[in-house]
């Protein structure tokens, strides 16, 4: 195995040349029996399993359906920001260790306003999130497991949310920075976000171009004179990042044959032009 890079490793030669290119990518869904709706997602070694429970009865008698997260990080997932001391201390007590509660919180932010709580009143939906491994892109990881597990589950939503993080380093920006990579960052975004409606169709690519998530760690410097800020060209760069991850969650509820046609009416069709932000 790749020894980890040290602090005085230049990062540009620690990616060999990967660039804007995502790491491997799998995923499935109804992967918990129990469950109203599941999906695994895997990126890189990073892996993350998502189940929905519900819709059942909320105590909060109110017209707009409650939305309610939890992230359990498993002991044996290598989580940077997990010690073996907090994990100790809150080992009898789901979800509760702060960076599963901050995890949630993000989770829940990144998605809530895509779920149509309105078509739930007095009604609960309980997500949980299941991080099983960590080489980084733990958060992204985890709302695209969640995203496909509502769909899964049946549940309305205005769009799927996918999400993705872009680091900045020495001048550069890199999209999905794996666990190895992240210490070396000098900033991270992390960019989740949905296609407009309607916005793609038989031969049209999935253009992820409404955020729903904008989290920025660490610093990014400010623009050069005559040139864009790094921070915005690192939003464009998570924009087509999300669209890449967006087009393989919906292809997951295509059947076969029609992700066959999809693939002709996708090699038919002309290159999209790059898109920024919707407004």
């Amino acid at each position: 195995p790749e020894a980890a890079p040290s602090k005085k490793t230049s990062i540009l030669s620690f990616r060999k040349g990967r660039g804007a290119v995502l790491r491997a990518i799998s995923l499935d869904l109804k992967t918990v029996s129990r469950a109203a709706g599941s999906a695994f997602f895997q990126i890189g070694q990073t892996k993350v399993i998502a189940g929905i429970y519900g819709p059942h009865q909320s105590k909060l008698q109110t017209d707009q359906g409650q939305l309610k997260c939890t992230v359990t990080i498993a002991p044996f997932s290598g989580y940077r920001g997990v010690d073996a001391e907090m994990n100790a201390s809150h080992k009898d007590r789901v979800g509760t260790a702060p960076a599963e509660r901050m995890l949630a919180q993000q989770v829940a932010h990144a998605i809530r306003g895509c779920v149509r709580m309105e078509r739930y009143p007095k009604s609960e939906i309980d997500l949980f999130v299941v991080v099983l491994q960590d080489d980084g892109g733990v958060l992204p990881a985890s709302i695209n497991a969640a995203s496909l597990a509502l769909v899964d589950a049946g549940i309305e939503m205005t769009g799927l949310v996918s999400a993705v993080h872009v680091g900045y380093a020495e001048g550069e920006l890199f999209v999905d920075p794996a666990g190895d990579e992240q210490p070396l960052l000098e900033g991270l975004l992390l960019c989740a976000a949905t296609s407009a409606p309607g916005g793609y169709g038989p031969g049209q690519p999935y253009r992820a171009t409404n955020v729903t998530s904008f989290e920025v760690t660490g610093a990014f410097p400010p623009a050069p004179a005559g040139a864009p800020a790094p921070l915005t060209q690192a939003l464009a760069l998570g924009l087509d990042g999300c669209s890449a991850v967006g087009e393989m969650l919906y292809r997951t509820f295509l059947p076969p044959r029609a992700r066959k046609q999809r693939d002709r009416d996708l090699k038919a069709a002309p290159q999209p032009q790059p898109q920024g932000p919707s407004a």
